[in-house]
């Protein structure tokens, strides 16, 4: 990953932040909302180590759609398609 596309993944991370922080919950949805704040952290300090979109399970790189769709996955397609990896 070069880095204009770091750049274009780290600027839609702090956004899909900064709208979840401003969102009014529910309770239910506050504990989803969490999950999804710490994972998308997670996703920036990957950026930041420079291993971020990479498959964590097979090592392969993940598909720039898909990273800018959901950047805090950590799996390929292949991996998130295949029950043998989901465990």
């Amino acid at each position: 990953m070069n880095k204009h596309q770091r750049a274009k993944i780290k600027a839609t991370i702090l956004t899909q932040i900064e709208s979840l922080t401003e969102e009014t919950q529910s309770p239910e949805s506050a504990a989803q909302t969490k999950l999804r704040l710490e994972r998308l952290g997670t996703a920036l300090k990957r950026i930041a180590a420079d291993n971020y979109g990479e498959c964590f399970k097979c090592g392969n790189p993940i598909q720039m759609s898909q990273l800018l769709t959901f950047p805090e996955t950590m799996l390929c397609i292949g991996c998130l398609n295949n029950p043998r990896t989901q465990t």
